[in-house]
């Protein structure tokens, strides 16, 4: 095909165009022109650029968009109004922003005049629909009327605000988050929850103001703290045994902070299954072929069982945390692996390290663990309705696969500083309340039956360490049992480098 001069319709550019609409316009001005023809043009003319979305946009006038190309085979989220006048904004796409801000219409998924989803960038010249695909050049003058682009601009001037900048550490390794824990999602632009973390952090819009853009603001928690450059010590967080030493209490602080969790999580259990009397189990002799036939297991206990092995066992030494995480019907279950507990640190932009109050530590610690429990709890109860899924069609690999761990909801989180303060965002004040898995049928019955199956004083194999929980709740005295009957479990049963096993 011989060269021609490619009309890009710059006299129809209008501000903050996304690179979907500058395509959408130039085909429309270079009516019976195939894509390809225009883009083997375009490379000719700007050679040095990649994608055709890329050589369109280095043509065009100054534009105002963030640049962003789209995705072959889906189709954008779009406005009627703005399609009709020939524009599409980066914006859009946005899962905060609710509504046209131009329009104040709905986003829809199907153009209203011919029914049919809105067209992918590659298939915009073939789709014969004017209101959605290429406008017949005799009609441009009319369809590209005045737009007020303006309140696309207030979108772009809120998503510019931004606070100081900081780095957020995750101690002890000095990671960021996501790197230490993979569940934790720092929000970003695109994060239902920005649009309110991003109105709380920078106050230069009133409400009504992101009322009239149509900016939603999800329920966000946030918690502020007092940074200091002195590092607290660790051992009122976290108390870890020396290596070559037995397991020895630990101080009344810790347990005080773990029973406000644990005492949660039994009435959270109690509140779904009230006449349910919880049992603390080791379970580490279990396999899976134990479970295969029998009566079923209870997800609460199991939940709460190696959820507290693994917060209790932390407080004594590395080793035991290790040892008590060989549970076999767990391991081949392919259960999602522990997160490590860390709390926050802050890297200023001069390169200062500062560190949160103890008492804001002490919570994101507690509210970690209950997340922990969460965690647990969602994916046994799955298992266990996997497990009752084999026994029903002998499927034998069932409860064997594996299956994706989806974010937890409680897992979003976001940080502002100013100052000398940390201003830490969250969703959820207790994970426990965004639990919404279901409780299975006949929890109580079940698990007595359970437990006199696999624990009882007849079982074929001997449970090392079980300790059930009065239907009253958990008093602290019955705690401070609990946790004196795990230190004796450690010390008769789990062998312990440099002391050996007790006589």
């Amino acid at each position: 095909m011989e060269p021609f001069l490619v009309n890009l319709g710059r006299l129809f550019e209008r501000p903050y165009e996304s690179r979907y609409s500058m395509l959408r316009r130039c085909l429309s001005a270079n009516p019976g022109i195939p894509l390809s023809a225009i883009e083997v043009t375009l490379r000719r003319v700007v050679p040095d650029r990649g994608s055709l979305f890329e050589r369109v946009a280095a043509l065009q006038a100054a534009n105002d968009g963030d640049g962003a190309s789209p995705a072959r085979g889906r189709s954008p989220r779009q406005c009627p109004a703005c399609a009709a006048a020939l524009y599409h904004s980066d914006v859009y796409a946005l899962p905060w922003l609710e509504r046209c801000p131009i329009h104040h219409c709905a986003f829809t998924e199907c153009c209203p005049v011919c029914a049919r989803p809105w067209p992918p960038w590659e298939k915009l010249a073939a789709r014969d629909c004017p209101h959605c695909g290429c406008v017949p050049f005799e009609r441009l003058p009319d369809v590209i009327a005045d737009l007020d682009c303006s309140p696309i601009g207030e979108i772009h001037r809120f998503m510019r605000e931004t606070g100081e900048t900081h780095d957020l550490l995750g101690l002890p390794g000095r990671l960021p988050p996501p790197l230490i824990d993979p569940a934790w999602r720092e929000i970003s632009l695109d994060s239902p929850l920005y649009g309110a973390f991003q109105a709380h952090r920078c106050r230069a819009f009133r409400a009504d103001e992101l009322d009239a853009l149509h900016i939603r603001r999800l329920p966000l928690a946030h918690r502020t703290t007092r940074l200091s450059e002195t590092d607290p010590t660790l051992a009122s967080v976290m108390p870890r045994a020396s290596r070559n030493a037995g397991p020895s209490a630990p101080p009344r602080s810790v347990l005080t902070a773990d029973y406000a969790v644990t005492r949660a999580i039994v009435a959270w259990l109690s509140r779904r299954a009230p006449r349910h009397r919880p049992h603390v189990t080791s379970y580490r002799h279990l396999r899976p072929e134990h479970l295969l036939d029998g009566p079923d297991p209870c997800p609460q206990c199991m939940a709460l069982s190696l959820w507290f092995f693994r917060a209790a066992a932390r407080h004594y030494a590395p080793f035991f945390a290790r040892q008590l995480e060989a549970y076999p019907f767990y391991e081949q279950a392919q259960g999602p692996e522990p997160a490590p507990i860390w709390w926050p640190a802050v890297r200023h932009e001069d390169g200062r390290v500062s560190y949160p109050g103890s008492g804001f530590r002490a919570w994101l610690i507690r509210r970690q663990l209950e997340s922990q429990f969460v965690v647990l709890y969602r994916f046994l109860n799955e298992w266990c309705e996997q497990l009752r899924h084999y026994r029903e069609n002998h499927d034998a690999g069932a409860f064997r696969r594996a299956r994706a761990q989806a974010v937890p909801p409680d897992h979003w989180y976001a940080s502002a500083v100013s100052g000398e303060r940390l201003t830490f965002y969250y969703e959820g004040e207790h994970p426990l309340d965004m639990c919404t898995v279901p409780t299975g049928p006949r929890t109580g019955s079940r698990c007595r039956t359970f437990h006199r199956h696999h624990c009882g004083p007849n079982a074929g194999v001997i449970t090392a360490f079980d300790f059930e929980i009065e239907r009253d709740g958990l008093p602290y005295e019955a705690f401070l049992e609990l946790h004196k009957r795990f230190r004796q479990f450690l010390t008769t049963t789990v062998p312990f480098p440099g002391i050996g096993r007790p006589a």
